[in-house]
């Protein structure tokens, strides 16, 4: 499973997305640090992020720092290489400033999850990053519409009970609802609109 460029993925699922999003926001409180892993349902989660004030962010993602160029936020960018057409970077560099951090919050994006495989990522070097993250905060929460479920790529991050929890939209099955229950907590979302 190759991961998809940016542009590819930007418009899919992108409603379920919008409504992840404003659900993770409902989990912050004032003066939160944040992790924002890079991805499209991040980014969503950083456009409803420009508004607020006295929180820091700290991302990966160059796409989720120009979103928040122009906003009150303390923002602090991971360098690191760029992962061409998806906009994410990694490397030795990004996982320096990830093993000097401590977070309140990480939102994790996601390419593949299972029940079985865990969290699952195209690439070891994204896996790395990925894990560094969690590490890095107090509390993780997957950021996953239904689409991303019953999916295994080729590196592993973690297990999903090493994550606190995974917020998702409406259209999983209440047998994979009930199964994600036994691991982590879960918000979903009900597909009525923002």
């Amino acid at each position: 499973m190759v991961e998809t460029p940016f542009r590819a993925k930007e418009g899919k699922h992108s409603e379920q997305k919008k409504e992840i999003a404003q659900a993770a926001i409902g989990l912050l409180r004032d003066d939160s640090t944040i992790i924002l892993d890079s991805g499209t349902t991040t980014l969503e989660i950083a456009k409803l992020l420009r508004k607020k004030q006295h929180l820091t962010i700290i991302t990966n993602d160059i796409k989720i720092a120009a979103e928040l160029v122009d906003s009150e936020l303390k923002v602090i960018v991971a360098g690191g290489e760029l992962q061409n057409t998806v906009g994410a970077l990694f490397g030795p560099a990004t996982e320096q400033l990830l093993k000097n951090v401590h977070v309140d919050f990480c939102f994790l994006g996601a390419h593949a999850v299972h029940l079985d495989a865990g969290l699952t990522v195209p690439t070891c070097a994204k896996a790395s990053i990925k894990k560094l993250m969690i590490e890095a905060a107090e509390t993780t929460w997957l950021v996953a519409d239904s689409s991303k479920f019953h999916q295994i790529s080729l590196a592993k991050v973690c297990d999903l009970s090493e994550i606190d929890g995974v917020i998702t939209d409406h259209q999983i099955t209440n047998e994979l609802e009930k199964e994600l229950k036994e691991h982590l907590e879960i918000i979903k979302v009900d597909g009525s609109g923002i």
